[in-house]
């Protein structure tokens, strides 16, 4: 009631006259019941609004190069990604994006899943065993020359880093980094 009688004094202009006017053809129940709404619809937003904001901090540009060719990309630091290859972590990163990276013999295994007899040598790619949240699968997974990750003003470069590559599109990013970028 105070909430209403304070509001209606800001419209009325004078105590008397919010307490004689009402402030519209409504309740006071039906002013409060919408008072009410309004705040939890405002604080909804609010928190919306930071969660948002707090996800930009996880947010990087990221060149990755491959061969003499590269390319810039967004990336998103995945905190709850383990892959590894041996004691080597692994970011993911889209199929169409790494694409273009590729000479055609490494871009034809990775379409189809598989290494051939003579790719199996080659140590910059290889299929490994993974579990992701619906079982047990393989991924194709390729060694970088050098991936520049960019965040604000500082600059880090990683050596041969090595990306799995995602048939399926990653949400808005183009890549998932591993967590130890954020060192």
């Amino acid at each position: 009631g105070g909430v209403v009688l304070g509001i209606n004094y800001l419209v009325q202009g004078s105590i008397e006259q919010a307490l004689v006017k009402p402030l519209s053809p409504l309740p006071m129940w039906g002013l409060a019941l919408l008072l009410l709404l309004g705040y939890f619809v405002l604080a909804r937003m609010g928190r919306v609004f930071f969660a948002k904001a707090d996800v930009h901090r996880f947010e990087r540009e990221v060149e990755v190069f491959i061969g003499d060719k590269s390319i810039k990309v967004s990336g998103f630091v995945d905190t709850g990604n383990r892959l590894a290859c041996g004691d080597q972590p692994i970011g993911v990163i889209n199929l169409q994006t790494i694409l273009p990276l590729l000479d055609k013999d490494t871009e034809q295994a990775v379409r189809l899943g598989r290494l051939e007899s003579n790719q199996k040598r080659a140590s910059s790619i290889k299929t490994i065993e993974i579990d992701t949240l619906s079982g047990h699968d393989q991924m194709m997974v390729i060694k970088t020359q050098k991936i520049v990750v960019y965040c604000n003003e500082n600059t880090n470069i990683f050596k041969e880093m090595m990306l799995g590559v995602s048939k399926k599109q990653i949400n808005e990013y183009d890549m998932l980094l591993p967590p130890f970028v954020l060192a």
